[in-house]
């Protein structure tokens, strides 16, 4: 799909100086296309397709109701604000720098503003914050455009100015009415609970991740504490929440069902580049290629979740096992399934046992146990295949070379 991004040539038309920081201002507020191309100097945001175009559009809604009539961004007939929206992209896709972006259009429509950019834990978000922080210290166009808002040199001017945490210019506390609870931008994770935080807006970040999609314990504490967090929030807070899918258990799949979503993998349906500045044809092929996966590039990059058969034995739910036969095309081995035959190097094969108690064919009584073993097969599909049951009487000698030989 071909992008209509907006003309903003007309900037360098306008000889007044004062008129064109005027119309800057407005537009970084408004507009979060310009504010992280022209005002942050993302200069490879993608200009053939609408993919960080529309993502922007949709994150210029993404505020509190009573900020978008202010700016009349809510005009009669207009859409609703985005109060939750579930931003999924592809690995490089800049969605990170686009959601920085976002926090910082918040700060300017709303100084007194208390933003939690959270991930499952602390030290996660703190990454995200940090490079927050340092945009607003390093970017001095964005420091003279909004003086009113920014330190000119805030390391030694802000009263907090922490990777973790900081401040803008706002004014003081008011104990009387309560006044700030938290800081400007505040990093937090979701375990524990940030309870008392009660922000005014909200980023999510890489919540979802491969450390806490391990195991249906760790899904399931996940999905309770993401439960637990929208309460602390103020009544109209919104909530943005980007990442990448791990799980079919996960948050990432699940708020499919409930919040505004937003999905842009890799290629479209027709299978072109939704990224070409930087993905084109050949390089998303060679990345294919290094990744060799299919149940990381499936959930990474085309944005599908699907279960994973790369490290796991057993998956969430039950899986149907069939019987496959095993053809011998001279020293590789195909297994036969009713839709075509699949190279055994292409699965990964489990080898279950049940030892003996050591003794072999010769040495076996009545009441001697067997070796019992099952070789299953998982496809690239994600079938999972019975490819040989068996038992017999070994001793530990040949138990072991039955199985390393």
């Amino acid at each position: 799909m071909a992008c209509i991004v907006p003309d903003y040539t007309f900037l360098t038309e306008l000889e007044d100086h004062h008129l064109r920081i005027d119309v800057m201002r407005e537009l970084g507020r408004r507009d979060l296309y310009f504010l992280c191309r022209y005002i942050l100097g993302y200069k490879d945001m993608e200009t053939e397709t609408d993919i960080h175009y529309l993502f922007c559009t949709l994150l210029d809604r993404c505020d509190r109701r009573a900020t978008l009539r202010a700016f009349n961004l809510l005009a009669p007939g207009s859409e609703e604000a985005i109060l939750r929206l579930l931003a999924l992209l592809f690995r490089g896709s800049f969605k990170t720098s686009i959601l920085e972006g976002k926090v910082i259009q918040w700060l300017l429509r709303d100084p007194t503003a208390q933003i939690g950019v959270g991930s499952d834990i602390k030290d996660r978000a703190e990454e995200r914050t940090g490079d927050i922080r340092d945009i607003i210290e390093n970017n001095d166009l964005l420091k003279s455009l909004y003086p009113d808002i920014f330190f000119g040199k805030p390391a030694s001017e802000s009263e907090l100015w922490r990777r973790d945490e900081f401040n803008i210019k706002r004014g003081q506390r008011d104990a009387r009415t309560g006044g700030f609870s938290r800081s400007s931008v505040n990093a937090f994770g979701l375990d524990p609970l940030p309870t008392g935080s009660h922000f005014s807006h909200v980023w999510l970040d890489d919540v979802e991740n491969e450390v806490n999609q391990n195991n249906p314990d760790l899904i399931d504490k996940l999905n309770r504490n993401m439960r637990l967090f929208f309460p602390l929030l103020q009544p109209e807070a919104p909530v943005c929440m980007t990442g990448t899918i791990y799980s079919k258990e996960g948050p990432n799949t699940i708020f499919q069902k409930y919040w505004h979503t937003y999905i842009r993998p890799i290629i479209d349906r027709q299978g072109l580049p939704t990224f070409p500045g930087k993905f084109p044809v050949d390089v998303i092929g060679r990345l294919k290629e290094d990744i060799n996966d299919e149940w990381t590039w499936q959930g990474q990059y085309l944005l599908k979740s699907m279960r994973r058969t790369d490290k796991f034995l057993f998956p969430f739910t039950g899986q149907r096992l069939k019987h496959v036969k095993v053809h011998d095309a001279g020293g590789e081995l195909f297994l036969l399934h009713d839709d075509g035959p699949v190279s055994l190097d292409d699965c990964l094969v489990y080898i279950t046992e049940d030892p003996s108690g050591g003794a072999n064919a010769q040495t076996a009584t009545k009441l001697s146990d067997k070796v019992g073993w099952w070789v299953v097969a998982v496809d690239l599909k994600g079938r999972w295949a019975v490819v040989e049951i068996g038992n017999t009487h070994l001793d530990d000698t040949q138990f072991m070379d039955n199985n390393f030989t």
